[in-house]
């Protein structure tokens, strides 16, 4: 089963989730300050992190960016705070948590979204990073142009990133929050919506392209479709 690092400096907390996720077969490590977290990431590389914001030595929320931005680790991390105002769960998305979690919380509630971003990950752990071309798209990486079907499509830096690794996983839904942290970068701190604004813009450009198509997975990301190959 997947490895589970639980961060937290309250010990009560970690035996308590150590518990239930032994429970469902996973095997626990733990850390009780932001640098031993960090430590125990570059050791152990585990599936899934439960990070504490409020942690001696380093917060959750620097031990999260300094995952993201410095040891590329880009599996699930869930944050756990007292902290229940809406400004603090945008600010750990945005340094790159994929779920948040606020105390007092239900055992059940938390183990059921550690299964489920587990989940989520498993279909995004093989994402390639490479262009795609077929048929349907050609990238050229240099000139950062794109042309569908032979025709040149104009496109802004940051569609053609979009472009490029949404067409190098075809069928493959990507999750929100590994769009914007590659895309942006772990350390963004803006609107979260600019995603969906820049897949709009993707897509009506796309638009003359009836051979691909960019589908909403509701509640999750996005995905590119291709009907000729």
């Amino acid at each position: 089963m997947a490895r589970v690092l639980v961060v937290d400096d309250e010990p009560h907390i970690v035996e308590l989730l150590s518990f239930n996720l032994a429970s469902m077969g996973y095997e626990i490590s733990t850390a009780y300050d932001g640098v031993m977290a960090i430590e125990k990431v570059k050791m152990e590389n585990p599936e899934l992190i439960l990070l504490d914001v409020m942690l001696p030595k380093l917060s959750g929320l620097q031990v999260c960016q300094h995952l993201r931005s410095k040891l590329n680790y880009k599996k699930p991390i869930i944050m756990i705070s007292g902290k229940g105002e809406e400004v603090d769960k945008i600010l750990g998305i945005e340094m790159g948590a994929n779920d948040y979690v606020t105390k007092p919380f239900s055992p059940k509630e938390l183990t059921a979204r550690v299964k489920s971003n587990l989940r989520y990950n498993s279909l995004t752990e093989d994402i390639k990073e490479d262009d795609f071309s077929s048929k349907v798209l050609q990238f050229n990486s240099q000139e950062k142009s794109l042309t569908c079907l032979g025709k040149n499509i104009h496109l802004t830096p940051k569609e053609y990133e979009l472009a490029k690794l949404l067409s190098s996983n075809p069928g493959k839904a990507l999750r929100r929050e590994y769009l914007i942290n590659y895309i942006w970068g772990s350390d963004y701190k803006g609107d979260l919506r600019t995603l969906d604004v820049h897949i709009r813009y993707l897509r009506q450009k796309l638009s003359s392209c009836t051979a691909c198509d960019i589908a909403t997975v509701r509640g999750y990301g996005y995905r590119m479709d291709f009907y000729l190959e």
